[in-house]
């Protein structure tokens, strides 16, 4: 098959890959490596198209984007699946279990709650500074608990569009991409789970990257290459300054 569909993406901490598995049904499903075990883990079922994985910064969740109209497009060389437009929803992975839902509605006992563990926690870091400091906790750790795993992927709220990728930003956040039909470049939308709204953060954005903390973006439109904030739409942003930049490459050295 022609079309490069892998795309890997490091977890957080470094111990796992997350990629996408083409299988002999031409249909892909979710797959984690994990480097500490040197074995794969299946995470999706097979019976959806699943592509585009993508690691929440908590190390909590896993995004992705499946397909249940895929069937019409699997034979790429059948120009019949020309006029079958492929639409997506996204959805998301509670990797560990006993790990409660991100969608869960949220009361005020609960709200007063989470205060007062946070001011006991914050007694107990000042008594523990008065102490031999320790090392940190390691933070970010991902735990994917295989067992049951498929009750416990979640349909994000979002309409089934034609999406083609998704990737993670800070805590909690998501930029999904679509192919609008009519339009040049793509759409980059942003998604909030705390705020469960998707919303448009940039149009015309052929391709994109994150840095790895989420707080900038990269982005190709027009033509152009820009870097901008993810925290706001990128309004009047100006493009990279690229004509006059000099790189200098030893061949030998890089092949070293």
């Amino acid at each position: 098959h022609p079309e490069r569909t892998i795309n890997p993406v490091w977890s957080p901490d470094s111990k796992w890959l997350a990629y996408s598995k083409r299988l002999v049904t031409q249909y892909h499903v979710i797959m984690a490596y994990s480097v500490d075990q040197a074995k794969s883990l299946q995470l999706t079922d097979g019976l959806s198209d699943a592509v585009s994985p993508a690691w929440d910064a908590s190390g909590k969740y896993m995004y992705f984007l499946a397909s249940t109209n895929y069937a019409l497009l699997s034979g790429w060389l059948d120009m019949s699946s020309l006029e079958h437009p492929l639409k997506r929803s996204a959805y998301l992975i509670v990797l560990k279990k006993g790990e409660p839902s991100p969608f869960l509605p949220e009361s005020d006992e609960e709200k007063v709650e989470r205060m007062a563990e946070e001011a006991k926690k914050e007694e107990a870091d000042k008594k523990a500074k008065t102490k031999t400091t320790l090392p940190p906790p390691p933070k970010n750790l991902v735990t994917i608990d295989i067992d049951g795993i498929g009750q416990r992927i979640l349909t994000i709220d979002v309409p089934a569009r034609e999406y083609n990728r998704v990737a993670a930003g800070e805590e909690g956040t998501i930029f999904i991409s679509e192919i609008v039909q009519n339009h040049d470049e793509p759409t980059l939308h942003k998604y909030v789970l705390k705020e469960r709204k998707l919303s448009e953060f940039l149009s015309g954005a052929s391709t994109f990257n994150l840095a790895q903390n989420g707080t900038k973006i990269i982005y190709r439109s027009s033509g152009q290459w820009y870097v901008a904030k993810t925290s706001e739409k990128p309004v009047g942003a100006e493009p990279l300054k690229i004509a006059s930049v000099n790189v200098k490459l030893d061949p030998r050295q890089e092949w070293k």
